[in-house]
């Protein structure tokens, strides 16, 4: 039983370390509004913001960061070192002010589906409707304590299996339980 308590608490240091190892994520506030989101949306994928490099990671499938790209303080973003439009709150389709990755004209960013080499759509924020605006759905493994539910361990009942599990077996169990005590308190010559 002690070895088991022990297997049980490595695996809750070692799924803690590892979730604490993985990245964060900037949080942005609209100042317009009373949204916040955390989620970039383009035309075709959701992103983060990294708080650590200022690099995008897409989060929608497969958690991938685009290493060519940089947002600065103010929101513009570059990619290979070249402007590419910007990261701001814009009104879509539903009417809540959402995060967007924009070109200067206003349009949505997209990302090329074999290299994710950002381009002009041409959609705007208004023509997209149910847009996320929280990481914690998207993101494949959050840092430890930054989503809901985080800590979360399933451990399966431990049970044991005696062959033959009827009532006569627990019967007869029970009596050697007992018969066991009893030679114990016996008397030895």
């Amino acid at each position: 039983m002690r070895s088991v308590l022990v297997l049980v608490g490595v695996i809750v240091v070692c799924a803690t370390s590892v979730s604490q190892a993985q990245v964060s994520w900037d949080v942005f506030d609209d100042t317009e509004s009373t949204s916040t989101c955390d989620i970039v949306n383009t035309a075709d994928s959701e992103l983060v913001v990294l708080s650590a490099t200022g690099q995008l990671m897409i989060v929608s499938g497969v958690d991938t960061i685009l290493t060519d790209t940089f947002v600065r303080a103010n929101g513009d973003v570059d990619f290979e070192g070249n402007p590419t439009g910007f990261i701001g709150f814009a009104e879509d389709a539903d009417g809540f002010r959402t995060l967007w990755w924009q070109t200067i004209g206003g349009r949505v960013v997209q990302l090329d589906a074999f290299d994710a080499e950002p381009f002009e759509s041409d959609l705007a924020p208004s023509d997209f409707a149910s847009v996320p605006c929280d990481a914690c759905e998207f993101v494949d493994d959050p840092p430890f304590g930054v989503c809901d539910g985080d800590l979360v361990i399933d451990i399966p009942p431990i049970s044991v299996d005696f062959c033959g599990t009827g009532v006569a077996s627990n019967a007869f169990l029970t009596m050697s339980f007992c018969g066991f005590v009893g030679l114990r308190l016996t008397r030895r010559w």
